[in-house]
């Protein structure tokens, strides 16, 4: 079971935090097109809490990578940090590395 608050309230809220650091999973990652979902209310708490953070950290299978899904979160360069599944030096990573850490 998926659960998430979303809404204009949590918007407003995380608007008020200055988080050091943001986890964020994604539906979509791809390096013309940026993080991506395909949630309207999704994508709106994840722009929140990116601007709410000095940092952030996405986190995301390897099936995710290459996709694109049709509302935009953010460009990839507002991220600092990927995580995933592949190994770091997997030539799949290696256009990412360029643009964020790949851990």
């Amino acid at each position: 079971m998926r659960r998430i608050s979303i809404g204009s309230q949590v918007i407003n809220q995380l608007s008020d935090i200055k988080a050091d650091l943001c986890f964020m999973g994604t539906n979509g990652l791809s390096i013309e097109n940026g993080i991506s979902d395909s949630d309207w209310e999704v994508v709106q708490i994840k722009k929140a809490m990116v601007k709410s953070a000095q940092k952030t950290i996405l986190v995301s299978i390897a099936e995710k990578i290459d996709s694109v899904h049709k509302m935009k979160v953010c460009n990839l360069n507002a991220i600092n940090y990927l995580i995933t599944d592949l190994d770091p030096n997997d030539e799949v990573l290696a256009k990412y590395a360029k643009i964020v850490t790949v851990l």
